[in-house]
């Protein structure tokens, strides 16, 4: 899968929980329901105070010049807006609709 699959309820998904040696330790995870911003999580590995990793800070000459160069779950949408990176694959922007 990569950044640009939609989230669907009942999905598996690999996310990344900060580790007590401060290095990121994969978790597998089964999705429930989400709105495009924020996704419920209905089973796996995590406890209480984990702390999920939703984003990377690189500097500018580390940065990728273009998406299929990030990892996978740290790219928007395509044609999501400025929102920024979107943790779950996520990201998208709303768009407008007629009346």
């Amino acid at each position: 899968m990569t950044s640009t699959t939609p989230i669907q309820e009942g999905q598996r998904r690999i996310i990344w929980v900060l580790g007590s040696d401060n290095k990121p330790q994969p978790r597998l995870v089964r999705l429930g329901i989400t709105d495009g911003t924020a996704t419920e999580v209905i089973e796996g590995d995590l406890k209480e105070g984990d702390i999920i990793i939703v984003g990377q800070n690189l500097p500018a000459e580390d940065r990728p010049q273009n998406n299929q160069q990030r990892p996978p779950g740290f790219g928007g949408m395509p044609g999501g807006g400025p929102r920024g990176p979107g943790g779950f694959g996520g990201g998208g922007g709303g768009g407008g609709g007629r009346r």
